[in-house]
């Protein structure tokens, strides 16, 4: 039964991954340089948004109901999630909304500042999905959340494209929350949610310290994947090559589902412990020096692919997305040989120096981005992610290996 569940939830993954990298390249066939950097801008505040709004409860849920075993308690915590995640998201939309409003010049307003409004509003149900499928996980029921994933991922890739191909910028944002509504309606079937009427609940404890932790380490990975496409368009970039830039992104972020599926396979062995630390020691640096060779090879491989196929499929637009694309499939690399460290920091419970290393690694890549990109046009982006990849691998090997060499029980704390 494990087994199974295990290959469905593994397959959902592999599926949603493939199939989002892979609709911004068809995308890209028919759509301008400029409106690639768009959709991906778009992207970035979206998946930024359903990070903050979930008030890392997405994460609490799977964590807390899978060790407890009060079903009512459960339904009710879920439903107040629900309530308070709203909330969040929707705080989140005016904000986000305000921001590019009054950065945007005031001649003339940008497709960001005009579309992202409407983008935004699948924020809300893009956190009531991620709640509903954890709380399926929790309650194991692994099948029907990945049946559920796999159907609205493949619904995003059918209606998205299409309506792109017929209106435009417009026709993508309108598919992208027309694909979230029908996803949390479809989750929502499969999960005992009502909304519940506003008497007194107070959440548990560990509940909220675990949620907050995961909100911060999630929010410092995910802006550390999306933050460079906001922090290219709030510069003097292009549009032209912002777009090239957008896509060599989403060609890596296509490539990581390697390093992510590895990880998943990895980390429950990981987080239940070996025979000794010992052991556990020689199999995380087995599989990591694995998974350092499998990603350099990954690497390899896609930019000779990018290399030969780009000129054909796309002729003159995105000249500049395969050197781009090689340039960062290095930090692709540097991140992978740091991945597997984060699973024993969080079989040690060492929720915290996760957060730390993730935070640490952003802030430097950031500020060498704001430091190199008036130099270096959209090139210093990409030295500012090498610095970012190294730091993060140094970081999380360096206290894996620390946290393995000192006798310390295993546990699931922050």
């Amino acid at each position: 039964m494990m087994r199974r569940a295990f290959l469905s939830t593994f397959a959902a993954n592999f599926a949603t991954n493939v199939l989002a990298s892979g609709g911004v390249l068809i995308l890209a066939i028919f759509l301008e340089e400029p409106d690639v950097g768009v959709i991906r801008s778009l992207q970035s505040y979206i998946i930024i948004g359903i990070t903050i709004g979930s008030m890392g409860f997405t994460t609490g849920i799977l964590k807390y109901c899978s060790l407890s075993s009060e079903i009512d308690a459960n339904d009710r915590l879920l439903n107040r999630c629900i309530i308070i995640t709203m909330i969040a998201s929707l705080g989140y939309v005016l904000v986000a909304t305000l921001i590019v409003t009054l950065l945007s010049p005031a001649e003339e307003k940008t497709d960001l500042a005009t579309l992202l409004p409407f983008a935004l509003a699948s924020i809300p149900l893009g956190v009531a999905i991620e709640l509903f499928r954890n709380f399926l996980y929790a309650r194991n029921r692994f099948e029907a959340a990945a049946s559920a994933q796999i159907f609205v991922r493949l619904w995003t890739f059918a209606i998205t494209i299409t309506l792109a191909y017929v209106y435009g910028l417009l026709g993508y944002v309108v598919g992208t929350v027309a694909s979230f509504l029908f996803g949390a309606i479809k989750f929502a079937k499969s999960v005992p949610f009502s909304f519940p009427k506003f008497e007194k609940f107070r959440f548990p404890f560990d509940f909220l310290k675990f949620s907050t932790f995961a909100m911060l380490g999630n929010l410092f990975v995910i802006i550390g994947n999306y933050g460079d496409i906001l922090l290219l368009n709030s510069m003097d970039i292009e549009p032209n090559v912002l777009g090239s830039y957008a896509l060599a992104s989403a060609l890596i972020s296509g490539i990581m589902v390697v390093t992510t599926s590895i990880q998943t396979i990895v980390s429950p062995d990981m987080i239940r412990g070996v025979v000794s630390p010992q052991e556990l020691k020689q199999f995380f640096i087995k599989n990591q020096l694995r998974l350092a060779g499998l990603s350099v090879g990954v690497a390899i491989f896609s930019s000779v692919f990018v290399l030969f196929l780009f000129p054909i499929v796309y002729g003159e637009k995105y000249l500049l997305t395969p050197a781009l694309f090689i340039g960062l499939c290095v930090n692709y690399v540097l991140v992978s040989c740091g991945t597997l460290g984060g699973s024993i920091l969080l079989a040690y419970g060492r929720t915290s120096m996760n957060t730390s290393i993730a935070g640490i690694s952003l802030f430097t890549g950031f500020l060498a981005g704001f430091i190199l990109i008036p130099q270096m046009d959209v090139w210093g982006m990409v030295g500012a992610k090498f610095l970012y990849g190294i730091i993060f691998a140094v970081l999380s090997n360096t206290l894996a290996l620390k946290c393995l060499t000192v006798p310390t029980k295993i546990k699931n704390s922050t």
